[in-house]
């Protein structure tokens, strides 16, 4: 009897619970996807669902708990290691597709949350329901380092045939596998339709607001400093924070998780060339503790990802009372502060300059937009996100 089986049976023998699976494939601490399963487990269990995270590598419980609640200690962790050989090639991906089989085939739930496409449902088990959750259009190659590290370099035939593979081997039609489909925001949910011909529900991912807003009293006085927090790509187009750092008085801070090291060169190199040196400040994969104290003493937020299809950062950053600057278009622009209800919007860095210098210069103004930012991050809340998943698991 497997190590799987033995915790398995010694699980069943305690309670008679309905189980719910979390099925990811590979877990970080910290990043968008990652939080929501963490998140959506902790609800699972505060509902009353014995809930499994099984995954090919998940960091430790108890740094799950102490970032997401003492509630995760009943969580059920099954990691399934890989062999270190197949774990680091690109391809150990599709190993999930069986993973999923064989997990179902053990554990037997009555409910899984999956949030990528590498699985098959080919059974179509009536007393399984699947509910899948995007992220995206493409979530098993979601957050691109793969693309990036392969696409152009001599490893890019290596990756065209993982590509090749990857579009046979992936679930052709979400709503054709799952028993409910669910994405993170309605600008998500239109690009899903566009594909697919269906639109799936929206749920919102959870923001931990208790938290954030602890700072979000400080005034305009006691803040300093122009934020922004996010992954390091082209498609963050952080260059034009760099380019407003001449043209304001308050230091330009980007905090961010490095995904494309080219990328993060580039942007040093501009930060030298514009002569910012002294007030551009970059911090690389901070703590919790340090990204907290970061938002609580900055004054504005900027979302420079036109194309993101949440934002977890920017819901946390209204927690902490900072007033938000979007660019126009995704689900910040659409979703978040629903084109300009709840924060500001600019498509060039002439109106970017303009937003900020009016918000810097009037602090009347600041003192508002930042209360409608603390208000509005409620609607985002966990405690929110836990009923919205109580009224799907009683429509399943």
């Amino acid at each position: 009897m497997s190590k799987f089986d033995n915790l398995i049976q010694a699980t069943s023998m305690k309670n008679c619970l309905e189980t719910a699976l979390v099925y990811g494939y590979a877990y970080r601490l910290f990043g968008g996807s990652y939080m929501f399963k963490y998140y959506l487990s902790r609800a699972l269990i505060e509902l009353g669902y014995e809930t499994w995270l099984f995954g090919v590598s998940i960091p430790n419980i108890n740094n799950i708990v102490e970032n997401f609640g003492k509630e995760l200690l009943k969580l059920k962790v099954f990691e399934f290691p890989l062999p270190p050989l197949i774990k680091r090639s690109i391809y150990s991906r599709f190993t999930s597709i069986w993973l999923f089989k064989f997990v179902l085939s053990k554990l037997k739930p009555n409910i899984v949350f999956v949030d990528h496409d590498l699985y098959r449902n080919s059974s179509r088990n009536l007393s399984v329901k699947i509910v899948e959750y995007m992220h995206g259009l493409s979530e098993a190659q979601i957050s691109s380092p793969i693309a990036i590290r392969y696409r152009q370099s001599i490893w890019r035939g290596y990756y065209k045939l993982y590509q090749v593979l990857y579009r046979g081997l992936a679930r052709k039609n979400p709503f054709n596998e799952a028993d409910i489909v669910l994405t993170n925001s309605h600008y998500t949910a239109k690009l899903i339709k566009r594909f697919y011909g269906e639109k799936p529900r929206v749920l919102y991912p959870p923001v931990d607001v208790e938290v954030f807003r602890m700072y979000s009293h400080k005034t305009f006085e006691e803040r300093r400093g122009i934020i922004t927090v996010g992954r390091i790509g082209e498609d963050f187009n952080h260059e034009v924070l760099i380019k407003l750092a001449k043209f304001i008085d308050e230091p330009v801070i980007i905090v961010v998780a490095i995904s494309d090291p080219d990328y993060y060169r580039k942007l040093k190199t501009l930060i030298k060339r514009e002569g910012v040196e002294k007030k551009v400040r970059l911090y690389v994969s901070v703590s919790r503790s340090k990204l907290l104290e970061l938002l609580s003493n900055a004054k504005i937020f900027v979302n420079t990802h036109p194309y993101h299809t949440f934002g977890i950062s920017v819901v946390e950053a209204m927690a902490s009372g900072l007033p938000v600057v979007t660019v126009r278009g995704g689900a910040v622009y659409y979703d978040i502060v629903e084109n300009c209800k709840f924060g500001f919007s600019y498509s060039d860095l002439g109106e970017l300059i303009h937003v900020i210098t009016s918000l810097l210069t009037d602090e009347d103004k600041w003192a508002k937009y930042s209360k409608v930012s603390a208000e509005r991050a409620n609607f985002f809340s966990y405690e929110l996100f836990k009923e919205r998943i109580n009224d799907i698991l009683k429509r399943l």
